[in-house]
């Protein structure tokens, strides 16, 4: 046998084989998969969702300059949601 030919057991992969990433979950399946079984994790992602409208709606919205007593509020309930996330953050890595 010469250096250039190839033996049996080091045979080149057909096309159609079967790969180790071949039935797995995509990560958006997993993510559901995820959000489904932890009530932390769907808490976690509750909190993440609400954070981003609050910035959005504030960075976007005349509200807060038009009604003042409103902003306030809507400005003040950012860093609850900040302290409620990180709660969250915490109590799940303690879980597991």
């Amino acid at each position: 046998m010469s250096i250039h030919e190839n033996p049996d057991h080091m045979a080149p992969e057909e096309p159609g084989a079967s790969s180790p990433g071949t039935g797995r979950k995509s990560l958006l399946q997993e993510l559901m998969n995820l959000l489904k079984g932890d009530r932390l994790v769907q808490a976690g992602f509750v909190v993440l969702v609400l954070t981003a409208a609050l910035v959005l709606f504030v960075s976007y919205s005349r509200f807060p300059l038009e009604r003042p007593l409103m902003g306030l509020m809507l400005y003040s309930t950012l860093p609850i949601l900040w302290v409620v996330g990180a709660i969250v953050f915490i109590l799940a890595i303690l879980r597991h």
